[in-house]
């Protein structure tokens, strides 16, 4: 085992005293001059390997007792973020040598290390051979300039936890074992967040839904990896490699929507005296109005409306999407008009925390209860319906005003937007039983039958 500290290649400088009351001696004094940082690599007192990073500072900014930057210096957490993912790529790299290669001795591994330092490839570690870690920062560096922010966040919230999990993971480890114990992990990990809402007890553990999320991002790296043959690894593969199986045998997970009276009540609430509740509560409802993902309202562009209609590329999927602002869709060319097409987009976070103000003064209090999962465990939250209002909400309320309060086909709604099939668009359905029981109240059934056979017709 090894040890990792940082040190500066010359942090002091001599300067000489020479009068008669101090003898003529050499004294340190700090370098005045910035120096370069130094990564030592240390088995023994006689295995050192030293490796020059690419940082310079001034010594005066260093905390010599912890090897880093002071903290209280300008760019300190940046320089030591970076000083330490260059030492966690060192460490893994070392610790990946010795598990494969238990045998091979210091000098060797100490070349590799050295080379590893100047070209970024060793003879153990090459291009097509990256670390597990390395091929996943490479992943989210490409899949930036594919994905929405909201996806490579998500993305990156997966590495964080791998990390916390198996600080040397390898593409090789990822078998079925792996999966036990990783969700495993996910289920009982300590209530951070919104978690720590949750009833005492049951505060630990992510929920069913968000732990599928996790393997399913990870599966996509994955394959994302596969391809460019960074590993040779297909358990991953396996059908019993799917975290969907933790939800089996459990009923479908509620999905809360705005009550068609309950979006009439919130569109028609006043909030002139408030004019940026006014301006969330708009945007709210027009994406209660179109049903449209949040990525292509905030995108929204006034020379994409040609009359009553708002065709878009989307830009999540690449999709043309025709959107008719007519019936249902109306009020939603009302609300453009009133901004002269140009939508008073913020922040989704922001947006998010003054939407529950807005319908907290909507006087949107009905009582919501809610089921989840975390393994076995029944999570039950019961909340006013304000305080389970976000961005996406609009886009559910829609589908689910459309199918079932207006009747809409399944294949019209998914035109509109943008679904690729049932199954998908099911899950931002919320059984409306009002429109169940209008619905079911105008079928006749076998008193059909009966009234003809009645009236004798």
């Amino acid at each position: 085992m090894a040890n990792y500290n940082f040190y500066l290649k010359q942090p002091y400088v001599s300067q000489k005293y020479n009068n008669k009351q101090q003898p003529k001696h050499d004294k340190k004094r700090l370098n005045p001059k910035e120096t370069r940082v130094y990564l030592y690599v240390t088995k023994s007192r006689k295995e050192i390997i030293r490796l020059k990073t690419e940082i310079k500072i001034l010594p005066k900014l260093w905390d010599f007792k912890n090897g880093k930057v002071k903290d209280q210096s300008i760019n300190s957490k940046y320089i030591n973020d970076l000083l330490t993912k260059y030492k966690d790529k060192i460490e893994r790299l070392y610790n990946e040598i010795r598990t494969e290669h238990p045998n091979r001795n210091f000098k060797d591994i100490k070349n590799e290390l050295e080379t590893f330092n100047k070209t970024g490839t060793s003879p153990f570690y090459d291009e097509k051979n990256k670390t597990f870690f390395d091929a996943f920062d490479e992943f989210l560096e490409i899949k930036e300039r594919e994905y929405a922010p909201r996806t490579i966040q998500k993305f990156k919230t997966l590495k964080n936890s791998l990390e916390s999990f198996d600080k040397y993971l390898t593409f090789e480890k990822i078998d079925l074992r792996f999966y036990d114990k990783y969700k495993n992990h996910l289920q009982t990990k300590k209530a951070t967040g919104r978690q720590k809402t949750r009833e005492e007890g049951k505060q630990d553990g992510l929920l069913n839904a968000t732990t599928a999320k996790y393997i399913s991002s990870l599966k996509s790296f994955m394959n994302w990896s596969l391809e460019r043959k960074y590993h040779t690894n297909i358990e991953f593969l396996k059908k019993s490699f799917d975290a969907k199986r933790t939800l089996k045998n459990k009923p479908k997970e509620e999905i809360v929507t705005l009550r068609i009276n309950e979006l009439k009540k919130l569109y028609n609430h006043d909030l002139s005296q408030n004019k940026r509740l006014e301006k969330i509560k708009d945007v709210f409802c027009f994406a209660c109005f179109t049903g449209q993902r949040w990525s292509d309202i905030e995108r929204f562009n006034k020379k994409d409306i040609h009359g009553n209609w708002w065709s878009f590329t989307s830009y999540k999927t690449g999709d043309e999407i025709d959107v008719p602002l007519n019936g249902y869709m109306e009020p939603a060319m009302e609300i453009l008009k009133k901004y002269d097409f140009d939508l008073p987009i913020i922040s989704s976070q922001k947006f998010n925390e003054y939407l529950k103000q807005v319908g907290e003064k909507a006087g949107l209090n009905r009582v919501v209860k809610v089921t989840r999962y975390s393994g076995q465990k029944e999570i039950i939250t019961e909340r006013p319906l304000y305080k389970f209002m976000s961005s996406h909400m609009g886009r559910r309320t829609c589908v689910s005003l459309l199918l079932n309060v207006e009747n809409m086909k399944i294949n019209k709604v998914m035109e509109i937007t943008g679904h690729k099939d049932f199954k998908t668009l099911s899950k931002y359905l919320d059984k409306d039983k009002e429109a169940l029981e209008n619905s079911i109240s105008k079928t006749k059934g076998i008193y059909s039958d009966i009234i003809h056979l009645n009236t004798g017709t």
